[in-house]
């Protein structure tokens, strides 16, 4: 009976524990490029794993811009 209640207090525990954590959600950050000089660079990622991405080099500027698009 002692080991029935400790288990329960614990699942109880578990519960509170598992509801109180809370996702923050993340912040955008959202950048115009306009009309610059450079190059679009697209990389196909894994065959399906739906983790393609869009990247664009400027070329003035000689920077990369990760996670783009149009």
């Amino acid at each position: 009976m002692e080991k029935l209640i400790r288990n329960i207090t614990g699942l109880i525990a578990m519960v509170f524990i598992l509801m109180s954590c809370e996702k923050e959600p993340v912040e955008t950050v959202y950048e115009e490029l306009g009309n610059r000089n450079g190059v679009f660079i697209s990389c196909e990622g894994n065959f399906m794993y739906g983790n393609a991405s869009l990247s664009f080099y400027d070329e003035d500027e000689k920077k990369v811009f990760n996670q783009v698009f149009y």
